[in-house]
This record gives structure tokens, sequence and C-alpha cells, in this order.
């Protein structure tokens, strides 16, 4: 992996905050979420939920996920992973406080990490495994090389 290629993955993680997130049932029903995320150096992405959602119950079932980040060029990400639930309660605290103020950032949304309290809720780190992103700031429909940046 080329640092300027994790550089430029990392880049268009940060300035979204909002991926979609597909989970499996326990029967291998997909369901798929919308989430607010924040992202560590190593590609690791956060996310928080409440204890009794469905996103809980399949994770519990089988962790791994796919996720859609970027809906605007240049550059979209798509990840897959598993999430692991954070007991660590000074990880905890920290990504929490990230969260919150990632999701204070967002214009025209008020999304859930906002109302959250102590209890209830599980964060989760997601661990990827494959990591492609769809990088046309350097590339047009016609040029011959494959606009894609393959991480892991």
């Amino acid at each position: 992996m080329l640092e300027s290629d994790k550089e430029k993955v990392l880049a268009a993680l940060r300035r979204n905050r909002i991926a979609s997130m597909a989970t499996v049932t326990a029967d291998g029903q997909p369901q798929a979420v919308t989430i607010l995320y924040v992202v560590d150096d190593d590609l690791n992405l956060y996310f928080v939920t409440r204890e009794k959602s469905r996103k809980v119950a399949n994770l519990d079932a089988n962790g791994m996920v796919a996720m859609s980040i970027g809906l605007e060029p240049p550059m979209n990400v798509q990840l897959e992973g598993r999430a692991v639930r954070v007991d660590d309660e000074l990880v905890r605290a920290d990504k929490m406080a990230e969260l919150a103020h990632a999701g204070a950032d967002l214009e025209d949304l008020w999304p859930p990490i906002l109302r959250v309290g102590k209890e209830g809720y599980v964060l989760y780190k997601v661990m990827p495994e494959k990591v492609r992103a769809l990088d046309l700031s350097d590339h047009n429909i016609s040029s011959e090389d494959p606009p894609y940046i393959e991480l892991m």
C-alpha cells in the first residue's frame, strides 16, 4: 500500500461522516442502515448505536459489515470488515466525544448521537479487511488506467 494512497483514502473518510452500512441478520437477510462515524489513522471506523437496535442483534450474530462512503466525487470508499464492541471506557469516552462533535458539525441533520446518554448505547469499531476507493480526482471516464485504489 502506498502511503499517499492511504492518505487520500483517509482524507476522503475524514471529509465525510455519514456511511451506508450493510449487516446480515441471524437468518442471513441483508439490512442496510445509515450511520455517523469517525475514523482513526489506521482506517478503523467507529460508530454508536442503541443497545436494542437491529444493528446490535445483527453484529452479535455476524460481525461482518460492508460500507459505502462518499456520495460525491472525487472519491467513493467501499470498505468491508469486522465490527467489534468497544468496552474500554477511556476509548469509549474519547470516541463518543468525537462522534458528538462530528454530529454537531453536520448541517440539516440531527443524528441520534446528539441525544445519547451514557447508558443503553454500544460503541463499535469497524476494522477493515478490504478497502477499495474509486478515485476520480485525476481520472476521467476515458482514462486507460482504472481509477481505483486498493488497500488491504
